[in-house]
């Protein structure tokens, strides 16, 4: 008996709804409120920036990499749901209405080969902005219910909760963290893992435990937030910076050169 061709359960739906004029539920802006993501409620996104603008025109290309987060059936998705890693790009994204930020997605560690997909440690997302850098994981989760902590493993590698989850990403930005360090005029590295970008479906969410500034940093450094936390700790931090804000063309330069070959990149 043959196979009929995979398909994602949602086409025929999508259809539907479309002809009927329903919104689609597959789109960035039904996906965010689903999840409780309101971008239009943040005061960074509607700032007046008027008084950097001369500096920032200067800069050009705000996103790179966009390429690699473009679908939301991409990387992180599954067969009814969409990719947390487009989702997460998309939030990131809009931080360029900041002066002076750069957004780049699927970076390779300094000093990792320039091969083809031969990234140890991915970087998904990371954001410029001077001579900062925030390197982003969107791969975390937590679940209701459960303690929140850092626990250290016999390997030496630092995981969430009790049995230490998610230490290889944990391991992947503290190690891009330092190598991101050696990069010419860089002053700060701050790396975060998100945690559920996308939340297991729960009745109440109360029962997520927060993230407490107790638990919110690993000995090494790395971040833990949610989505919200997450944009709100960065648009905040780089506002924060823009009084004495100097563009970094050099570090900017090095970062593009770190952009995740594929086998459909020529140079």
């Amino acid at each position: 008996m043959r196979r009929q061709p995979l398909s994602h359960p949602h086409t025929h739906e999508r259809i539907a709804l479309s002809k009927h004029g329903a919104a689609d539920p597959y789109s960035l802006e039904t996906q965010l409120d689903k999840h409780n993501i309101h971008p239009e409620t943040w005061a960074w996104r509607n700032a007046d920036y008027s008084q950097y603008q001369a500096r920032n025109a200067a800069l050009g290309q705000r996103v790179y990499g966009d390429r690699q987060v473009t679908s939301p059936w991409g990387r992180g998705s599954g067969d009814s749901s969409v990719s947390h890693i487009w989702i997460s790009a998309a939030m990131i994204n809009m931080l360029t209405v900041i002066p002076g930020v750069t957004v780049f997605h699927r970076l390779r560690a300094p000093g990792t080969p320039r091969r083809p997909l031969n990234t140890k440690f991915p970087i998904e997302h990371a954001v410029l902005h001077g001579s900062t850098v925030y390197l982003i994981d969107p791969n975390g989760s937590y679940w209701p219910n459960e303690p929140l902590g850092w626990t250290q493993k016999q390997n030496g590698r630092y995981g969430i909760g009790p049995k230490a989850y998610f230490s290889y990403n944990h391991e992947g930005l503290a190690d891009g963290a330092r190598r991101f360090m050696t990069l010419p005029g860089i002053q700060q590295v701050v790396p975060i893992l998100g945690m559920n970008i996308t939340p297991l479906p729960v009745r109440d969410a109360s029962q997520y435990p927060a993230i407490t500034p107790e638990v919110r940093w690993s000995p090494q450094g790395v971040g833990i937030f949610t989505i919200n936390e997450m944009m709100d700790f960065i648009s905040s931090s780089v506002t924060a910076a823009l009084p004495s804000w100097h563009d970094n063309p050099e570090l900017r330069t090095a970062m593009i050169d770190l952009q995740e070959r594929t086998f459909f990149t020529f140079n």
